[in-house]
């Protein structure tokens, strides 16, 4: 499914290049217990992915961090919806 969610939000002279042919699936070993407030999970989701695209160590996401991680995000949202189209 992801392959076809970046294919169709893709500028059009990148969609040629990319390909829906099967991936693997990889385990990633975790910490135990993360997400003890069990209201991050979306903020923990997109750090994961940041961290995997930016070639990042997995430890550096954890409880201590995901405030600041929430009102970042936050914030950048917030900025997005100001720019005019």
């Amino acid at each position: 499914m992801i392959p076809r969610i970046v294919k169709a939000v893709a500028p059009p002279e990148s969609k040629k290049q990319l390909l829906l042919s099967p991936y693997s699936i990889v385990d990633v070993p975790m910490k135990s217990r993360l997400n003890k407030t069990c209201a991050d999970c979306g903020v923990y989701a997109l750090k994961h992915l940041e961290c995997l695209l930016l070639g990042l160590s997995l430890t550096l996401v954890d409880d201590e961090i995901m405030q600041g991680c929430r009102q970042k995000i936050a914030l950048d949202n917030g900025r997005l919806h100001k720019i005019p189209c």
